[in-house]
This record gives C-alpha cells, structure tokens and sequence, in this order.
C-alpha cells in the first residue's frame, strides 16, 4: 500500500481547511469550555466502568460511580495497578469532587487551536500532556451523567460531538477527500471511495464593500460515498476527532474491521517515516516461473507481504508484521483470492506485450493524437503511477505484480 508524503501541498491542505472549520463546526473551543465548566457541577455524575461493565452503561444496571484518584493513590501507592482499580470501583462522587475529568477537557480546549493540523509525529506528545490529568484512568472507561438527562454517555462521545465530527464528515472532509485524488479504501484498495457533487452550488453571501454589491460565492457541495476512519481511535483519541490527517477514507467493511484497534500505519508519512511502501502485493515465485516456462495463468492468487520480505506469503497474527496485522483486521488475502482473473489479465497482457510490441505500439498511438492518453495506464488497466494508486480499486496489486513479473523477464 501506498502512503501520501506530507509536502508544503498537503500542510496547505490541512492549513486550508483549518481555515473552514468554523463555518461548519462553529466556536468548538469555546463549547469545550462549556463542557469542561458542566463537568465541575455537583450535579453531573462521572462514572467510571471496567470494560464489562461499559457494555451495560445505557442500561438500567451497574455502572458503578468510583471515586477521585487522589485519596485512593495515597492510600494505596504500594498497591498493585490491578488491586487499585478494584478498590476504585466502588465509592461514589459527584463531579466538582471529581476535577480530573474536568481538566483533561480543559487541555483539550487549550490545545484546540492547534489540533487539527497537528502532525501524526506530535500525537504522542499531545497524547502525554492531555492524558496525563487522568493517570491510570482510560477516557473510554469514562461515563457521564448532567443533570435533567436520563442516559449515561461516554465522554469521548460528548467530546467528539462538541467538537462537531458529524458535521466534518458531512459537510468539509468530502472536499478534501476529492482534493487529495482519493477514490478508493486506503486499507484494502479494494474498494471504491467515490465523492461527488451533490448539488450543483452552495451560494454563500459575502458583503461588499459600501456603495458595492454583495458578492456570491460559488461553493460545490460535495458528498462521500465512503466512511471515515479515526486512524487513531476516537474513542481513545477524542480529541484527534477532527484532525485533518487522523481522517482517513475507507470502505465501510475496513472500517467496521479496524473498530477502535490500533493499527501502526497510516496514510500519511513525514520526513524521516519508514518507507512509503511497507505492503506489497506479490504472486508465488513458482507462479512466475510456470508463466515464463508454460504459459500458466489460471489460478494463480496474489497475496500481501511485508517490504522486508517482498515474496513472503503472511499468516493472520494479532501481533505480527504489518502485514501479517493486516491480513489479522482486514482479511486481505481472502478479499484479493477472489480477483485472480484481474492477476490472470495482467499475465495475459505481459505476455503479449513485449518490448518490441511496446516500442512499436505506443509509435503507432503516438500518431493517433488522443488527448490525455497514457500508454502505461493502457496496458496495465489502471493507473501506472505510484502516487496515483489511490484513484481506482486493485491499483496497488497490479503495479506492484507488474513490477514484479518486468523484473524475471
């Protein structure tokens, strides 16, 4: 799989739509505040659930409200981690006895101004500043309860629509998303992910100056055909909801996989990151050698492996490679098994065309004089540049096989 390098375009990108936060989203910051004061209240409850418990949280039965930090910490420094959690269960106390949680919104709100452009190098940083007001508390074991409400919701639920994901995701990222040339899932390249105009204009009035007509502003209003997935979980990453490059495009399949694991790759990469390719798509050496030898096209399954190990087939491990992650999340190989007559049509078409063949086609295409036309994208069926991988579905195998089968000839 192919990665976007973080150059002065996309930083443009992200500093741009920074920029139209606002219009969609509103005063976020300021609303962040609000919530940060509601959560001081004697009359919220903060609740804090183990993982069992956190499934039974909107029903009628036991969350259990648990007590400030301090007190417990003092009482139980030499204490196990396991053995303070457990006497932190089961002791009740209202939000202004409770500051912690309040606080850690509060960082959120002070860092806000920078959050959404923020780079995937600095997440850890501000991972450590915000996360650190909560200690040994994970924000998804967080419940919250203000007063006049029946239910009990997660804090980083009320986080995220504070600082107006929906809206993001309906409204600006779709822009952005088109900008980029993105079309298909970034996880599996398997399947497309189409945005599109969905009214002809937005007109927003713009006020002239005095004596002068207002101006309209033609904005296209564009819609995703896709999901958008929180490379870093929301609801460990709350506050990494709306950053530009934490929003990443996927098929509904992907992301309904990936949920809330921790997946150590991303779309973007920076300077100094690991290679831009750390996926390939290869076929069996074997394969290869029968095509070359025998003319065998017929069954033939592409797989996903590692840079390291270009050739090497993986198996689905939780805590394995990259790829071997992969295929553990997202079923891969098993997605990529039912396209081999998209590998057969490539073998199909490096057999046939040759270097004669190819030198004395493209003169003769040359001369037909056919606007845009692209004879490497001609003979492999779909783009044939790496940085256009993510404008059609299966891009990424069929180079990377491509490239594969040029070097054996």
């Amino acid at each position: 799989m192919r990665r976007i390098f973080i150059d002065d375009r996309i930083k443009k990108l992200a500093a741009e739509y920074v920029n139209q936060l606002p219009l969609v989203v509103g005063e976020a910051k300021a609303l962040l505040q609000n919530l940060a004061d509601d959560l001081k209240k004697e009359s919220t409850d903060i609740l804090i659930c183990t993982p069992v418990e956190e499934k039974k949280a909107k029903g009628k039965s036991s969350v259990r409200k648990k007590t400030r930090p301090d007190a417990i910490e003092a009482r139980n420094a030499e204490q196990s981690l396991k053995d303070r959690q457990e006497i932190f269960k089961g002791v009740c106390h209202k939000g202004s006895d409770y500051l912690r949680v309040s606080e850690y919104v509060e960082k959120i709100a002070e860092k806000y101004d920078n959050l959404n452009n923020l780079l995937p190098s600095k997440y850890d940083e501000c991972f450590s500043y915000i996360n650190s007001t909560l200690k040994d508390v994970a924000v998804d074991d967080i419940w919250i309860k203000f007063k006049g409400n029946k239910d009990k919701r997660p804090l980083y639920e009320v986080i995220v629509d504070v600082m107006g994901y929906d809206k993001v995701r309906a409204s600006l990222m779709p822009n952005y998303v088109k900008k980029l040339g993105i079309r298909s899932c970034v996880y599996c390249n398997a399947q497309f992910a189409m945005t599109t105009l969905i009214e002809d204009v937005h007109e927003k009035i713009k006020t002239g100056k005095r004596g002068r007509p207002k101006e309209a502003k033609i904005i296209p209003l564009m819609g995703g055909y896709y999901e958008l997935d929180h490379n870093k979980p929301k609801s460990k990453y709350p506050f990494l909801c709306t950053n530009f490059y934490n929003l990443q495009p996927c098929c509904s399949s992907c992301n309904k996989r990936k949920s809330a694991q921790d997946l150590p790759y991303s779309l973007y990469y920076e300077e100094g990151d690991p290679h831009p390719t750390p996926l390939h798509f290869a076929i069996s050496p074997q394969d290869v050698i029968d095509f070359h030898t025998k003319g065998k096209c017929r069954g033939v399954k592409a797989y996903l492996c590692d840079e390291d190990n270009p050739n090497q087939p993986v198996v689905a491990k939780k805590d394995g490679t990259l790829a071997e992650r992969f295929n553990f999340i997202f079923d891969i190989d098993r997605i990529y098994a039912e396209h081999e007559d998209e590998v057969e049509e490539l073998l199909w078409r490096n057999r046939i065309y040759t270097k004669g063949i190819v030198n004395a086609t493209n003169k003769q295409f040359a001369e037909l004089d056919i606007e845009g036309f692209d004879f490497e994208r001609y003979i492999l069926g779909t783009y044939a540049k790496k940085d256009e991988v993510w404008k059609r579905p299966l891009t990424a195998m069929k180079q990377d096989i491509w490239e594969q089968l040029v070097k054996v000839e």
